[in-house]
């Protein structure tokens, strides 16, 4: 289990060979209010400038919908989307890493939310699609990624298109959610991870990836993009997701609000996102 960094006698020892650190941005950076506090803008950058250190995002979201977040934090170079099915360069657009869903799959998914009028979304790297804008969609679009779908027909577009991410959404305890739980359960070649934002956590986002995408070749990526050893990056986060990172990298540091599995993957327990753990815990390591 983690220790608790406020109770360390010297969490500066954590800093020790860090050229890198990599955060989360739902339940991490960005709070149940839809925001990142000031106090956490503050403490990553002051940190960046003053250890020269670099700043990745390793998120679920799309880069469109963190562009935001690169800026407040000072994020250059590569990052993680895609829960790992893209690797990119925040300000160039280019990819070092893209694994993309099987037409097939991506239509059979399509034609199960069809079916069971269901809220599905489909992605490229740097846009979405929707059949239609359901109430579900829209609560995404304006709390989360406050960029606008094009409307389509879906089955036509997955015809012709490639896509890296689709996304059903449901109300959680509803039918429709659990006829999406035993579909997903049944599904080939793909990744499947399941996520509350924090802003509604009674919404379920169940993310589905290319089976080839991962969390571990994404983090081998971004550290042969920024130079660095895993070994010489932080890692923050709060979702079953972030373990991976947490796991692998030199020190992971877990939220307050992270779940207990979380947790015992990381080295460090900070606060909630509520109560700016990451500002915290950036303040003890790095004074």
């Amino acid at each position: 289990m983690a220790c608790q960094i406020n109770k360390i006698s010297n969490p500066a020892i954590y800093a020790y060979g860090i050229k890198l650190l990599c955060f989360d941005l739902d339940g991490t950076l960005i709070n149940s209010s839809g925001v990142m506090s000031e106090a956490t803008i503050k403490a990553i950058n002051r940190v960046r400038e003053k250890y020269a250190l670099k700043v990745v995002l390793a998120s679920g979201r799309p880069l469109f919908a963190a562009d935001k977040y690169v800026d407040l934090i000072g994020a250059t170079g590569a990052s993680m989307f895609f829960s790992g099915a893209l690797v990119v360069d925040v300000a160039t657009r280019i990819a070092a890493l893209e694994d993309h869903l099987l037409q097939e799959r991506v239509k059979e998914i399509i034609t199960f939310c069809r079916e069971n009028s269901l809220t599905v979304e489909i992605y490229t790297g740097e846009e979405f699609f929707v059949d239609k804008v359901s109430s579900l969609t829209r609560v995404h679009i304006d709390d989360y990624l406050h960029v606008e779908p094009q409307v389509m027909d879906l089955l036509h577009l997955a015809q012709r298109e490639k896509f890296l991410k689709v996304v059903i959404m449901t109300e959680q305890g509803t039918p429709g959610d659990e006829l999406t739980k035993d579909f997903c359960l049944d599904l080939d070649d793909v990744t499947v991870s399941s996520a509350h934002g924090a802003k509604h956590p009674e919404i379920v986002f169940y993310n589905i990836t290319s089976a080839y995408a991962s969390r571990a070749q994404a983090l081998d990526t971004l550290a042969d993009q920024h130079r660095v050893h895993p070994k010489a990056m932080m890692s923050f986060g709060d979702a079953p997701a972030d373990e991976t990172f947490l796991k692998l990298c030199g020190v992971g540091v877990a939220m307050g609000n992270a779940a207990q599995s979380v947790q015992a993957a990381a080295n460090l327990l900070t606060s909630s996102v509520e109560e700016d753990g990451v500002a915290e815990a950036l303040n003890l390591i790095f004074p």
